[in-house]
């Protein structure tokens, strides 16, 4: 798993947008189709967010968890009880939602795979003819933590490669719909990523 940086960021982009082209070689569990038959414009949002919600409830509760952690620790040093309660109900209702997204979607679909990852794209290969500017429904299935979002991304580059004598596409997407709370899981992913190569990096050094 090695960190790479998109050599399309320019020099004044801010920090904030700087980690959204951050780049790691990854696993996850991937499944994907294209959205031609679906309807489009102003439908295929709403269609979009009301999946994107029901698979999505994972990175929205963690994302969520995020925005609260202040209040949390504030109740933690004045109400401990009260704090050890929440926590007890925060489980619970994470583990309903695991058990309710797992169940929104075949996990056929969901077939390990070597991907390129970063918060606004995804490259991996495939046995099926793509084009630039095709629309693909992708579900994500991420390691370890498993959790699972939504996305709709363009098709920007297809470049055909043969495997084992059988021929297949690279595929260059980009992300066109996204939610905020899975770009943020995917960005906190990424991150976790890089510093667990980095102290693999290190306990290496270290062996030798």
């Amino acid at each position: 798993m090695n960190p790479k940086s998109e050599l399309t960021a320019s020099d004044n982009m801010s920090q904030s947008n700087r980690r959204d082209y951050v780049r790691i070689e990854s696993q996850i569990g991937l499944g994907w189709e294209r959205v031609t038959d679906n309807p489009q414009g102003e439908q295929l949002i709403q269609t979009f967010e009301q999946r994107s919600r029901s698979i999505g409830m994972m990175s929205e509760l963690s994302h969520r968890s995020e925005e609260l952690t202040p209040a949390m620790r504030k109740i933690r040093e004045k109400h401990p009880e009260i704090a050890q309660y929440l926590k007890f109900l925060q489980a619970t209702v994470e583990t309903l939602a695991e058990q309710l997204s797992s169940n929104s979607q075949q996990n056929d679909n969901d077939r390990l795979q070597d991907v390129v990852l970063s918060a606004a794209g995804i490259e991996f290969n495939c046995t099926e003819i793509c084009q630039p500017g095709d629309l693909l429904e992708i579900v994500f299935a991420l390691h370890p933590s498993r959790a699972r979002m939504l996305v709709i991304a363009e098709v920007m580059r297809a470049d055909p490669l043969e495997i084992d004598g059988k021929p297949q596409w690279r595929l260059a997407l980009a992300y066109r719909h996204i939610r905020d709370a899975d770009q943020e899981l995917l960005i906190r992913h990424i991150h976790r990523a890089q510093l667990e190569e980095l102290r693999r990096a290190r306990m290496e050094r270290k062996a030798a």
